[in-house]
């Protein structure tokens, strides 16, 4: 009985639920902090926004949290990453165990815009492809560290490079350092590496096979499929038109008292670590209204399916915006790339996002009522509310002001960032209902 109530959706919902329970039961034992032990809601709220892969945080994890803390801030962060189910069913392949059937089918609903066969050797693939990158990114990291300026010994250079490498492909943004990355914004290893790491975990692992098996010469003659091709150009719209426009509206502002090359280099970062990711090189606070706004759109696209990042996604913008403009040509059907998109996609998009919209809009209203907050503050929650619920994890400051309820709002929008609204809808509902029937057409006026 309880097998056949475990929908996918709920198994999915269960498994970031569980490990974020535990996750809080581990920071909040004294163990976890160097001086004083965590509150519950503070255990809870870095739980979450570990799981959730977020970087909104109530403390500083590089004084706060001990090697253990520290340690499972990082574990936390990798499952989220991953995904809880990617992870076990990657596991349990590993050792030769046959994952159940609704582990199987929860995998392929958030990896695969398909059907497929070879789903325990996607959980293989995307496993390796995580550690390779986060590898590579590590011993990077580790070889800028040095020589030890900022770090006591060797292996404090190489925790951090760890650590810095799994949050950067996870897309996480939690640092160890207390100002996030601002003090190697002038690094172009460091930040073009970052950079690398976050982009490459927010394209989406399907995007990443595909890509290395045509590099490597297999599937060269293939047609690139449909969705590799909606990410990329997409996400390469995003990143160049980012960049160009906070070069424009920041030069002389925020980046004035900056060389030429750490403003190219703040400018490429701000404009990548929104999409989900969370590192800063620059205080938020200080930059202009229309960068916030701009920022606020990117953290709500967000990154692509089936990556380490939240958000609505590159793929469900593309495929509004070819809804817009197809209509507003007059088209019946949906086109893209010389594909015709299937109407249940179109539909399934625009569902998204409406539902995902309306959690940021009902999160924000809560969080002005709850903080008792004062219009000028209009801003700082509304763009918490964005970054929570894109489990991004920047913010104007108000992360450090929240009350109780304001860190149970923040807390319920990470999460239904990271497992998605809709998803929580369906894992709730007891059953889908489908009609097998149809009412009589009627109009009413649009717009």
């Amino acid at each position: 009985m309880i097998r056949r109530s475990l929908t996918p959706p709920r198994l999915f919902v269960a498994g970031f639920a569980g490990t974020i329970l535990v996750g809080t039961a581990l920071f909040w034992l004294p163990v976890s902090a160097q001086r004083q032990p965590l509150s519950l809601i503070d255990a809870f709220f870095t739980a979450t926004s570990a799981v959730c892969v977020t970087g909104l945080t109530v403390i500083d994890p590089g004084t706060t949290l001990s090697e253990f803390g520290q340690a499972v801030l990082l574990c936390l962060i990798q499952l989220g990453g991953l995904g809880i189910m990617t992870f076990s069913v990657g596991l349990l392949a590993a050792v030769g165990l046959m994952p159940s059937f609704t582990s199987r089918l929860t995998i392929q609903q958030q990896l695969t815009h398909s059907p497929t066969k070879n789903l325990l050797d996607l959980a293989r693939a995307v496993i390796v492809l995580t550690f390779v990158f986060e590898l590579a990114g590590a011993l990077i990291l580790f070889f800028s560290f040095l020589p030890l300026d900022r770090f006591p010994s060797v292996g404090a250079a190489a925790w951090a490079a760890v650590f810095h490498a799994v949050s950067a492909f996870c897309n996480a943004g939690f640092s160890l350092f207390h100002n996030s990355l601002v003090d190697f914004r002038g690094d172009p290893v460091v930040i073009l590496t970052m950079v690398g790491l976050i982009a490459s975990g927010g394209l989406g692992f399907l995007v990443l096979i595909e890509l290395g098996r045509r590099t490597r010469g297999r599937g060269v003659r293939e047609p690139m499929s449909l969705h590799t091709r909606v990410t990329l150009s997409v996400s390469l719209v995003l990143w160049a038109l980012g960049f160009l426009l906070f070069m424009a509206l920041e030069w002389h502002d925020a980046l004035a008292r900056l060389p030429w090359h750490e403003k190219i280099l703040s400018a490429l970062f701000q404009t990548v670590t929104p999409r989900t990711a969370g590192f800063s090189t620059v205080d938020y606070a200080s930059l202009s209204g229309p960068v916030l706004i701009l920022t606020i759109g990117l953290m709500i696209i967000g990154a692509s399916p089936g990556s380490t990042g939240g958000g609505l996604k590159t793929t469900t913008f593309a495929v509004l915006w070819a809804q817009v403009t197809g209509r507003l040509r007059g088209h019946e059907r949906i086109h893209f790339g010389q594909r015709t998109l299937p109407p249940p996609t179109v539909n399934h998009a625009i569902t998204v996002t409406f539902v995902y919209l309306s959690v940021v809009a009902l999160g924000f209203f809560l969080l002005m009522i709850v903080q008792k907050a004062a219009p000028a503050a209009f801003l700082d929650y509304l763009f918490e509310a964005v970054s929570a619920t894109g489990t991004v994890g920047l913010s104007l400051g108000a992360t450090k002001d929240l009350n109780g309820g304001g860190k149970a709002i923040v807390i319920a929008l990470m999460f239904l960032g990271r497992v998605g609204p809709v998803t929580v809808i369906y894992a709730l509902s007891r059953r889908v209902s489908r009609k097998t029937f149809h009412y009589a057409e009627e109009e009413v006026m649009i717009g």
